[in-house]
């Protein structure tokens, strides 16, 4: 549309340029007859349209210039921002190298901390294994407790199951020992009546009485046949 205009405008200039060297050029020309006052009136009306027109296409081209003032200023924060970005494209490709090196630092640190992460991995197990390992000990530990305090309680009813054993027998004993004292006193009794009664046949008759032959249906061995005294006192008194 800004070129139409042009070439409109040039056509416009070119035709006033030529009718003003129509009208400068040659001798003044002698009216031969009268005037035609209204002869210039059809350029007047053509070179009025043309005005028009050229003021129309300068609205139109001011029209024109207001957008393609917007479209420069849209153009020039485009590129501003454009160049805001190729800057922060050159610090950042500056800084590749930087970013590069830590990236590769950033590498070898995962590469290390996958390391870290074996290790640990392998220590708990390890420590995991410990732990059976006592859990193991501590319940074998419980266990022997339990065993050594049940075989104290054991050990202690036995023992005091032989404390019993053995007051029961002491008992016994002595209710023995109580039956064998009144059998001795009652044997001790008998023959005590017997050797008095065997004395005073002696001193009447001045013989010693015969002991009485056991009955076969009361037999009595010699060993169960006990007399309390001293034999030697017993002849010291016969002889005396």
């Amino acid at each position: 549309m800004l070129e139409s205009f042009v070439e409109k405008f040039q056509y416009v200039q070119d035709g006033i340029s030529s009718s003003f060297r129509g009208l400068t050029l040659g001798e003044p020309l002698k009216p031969k007859e009268p005037l035609n006052f209204e002869a210039g009136c059809a350029i007047l009306s053509k070179y009025q349209d043309a005005w028009e027109e050229l003021h129309s296409f300068g609205e139109a081209n001011a029209q024109l210039a207001r957008d393609i003032d917007l479209e420069i200023g849209r153009i020039y924060h485009c590129f501003l921002h454009e160049k805001r970005n190729w800057e922060t494209f050159q610090r950042e490709f500056t800084n590749l190298e930087k970013m590069k090196t830590e990236a590769e630092t950033v590498v070898n640190t995962l590469g290390d901390l996958r390391s870290m992460c074996s290790d640990i991995e392998e220590a708990l197990i390890k420590l995991e294994n410990l732990i059976e390992i006592q859990e193991y000990y501590k319940n074998e530990a419980q266990e022997k407790i339990k065993l050594s305090n049940y075989r104290v309680d054991k050990l202690m009813n036995l023992d005091a199951y032989r404390e019993l054993l053995a007051e029961e027998h002491s008992a016994k004993v002595q209710e023995m020992e109580k039956a064998e004292m009144v059998v001795r006193q009652s044997k001790q009794d008998v023959y005590q009546a017997k050797f008095r009664e065997d004395l005073e046949v002696y001193k009447r008759t001045g013989v010693i009485p015969q002991a009485e032959t056991p009955r076969p249906s009361d037999p009595q061995k010699l060993e169960e046949v006990t007399i309390d005294g001293d034999v030697q006192d017993l002849e010291q008194y016969l002889q005396s």
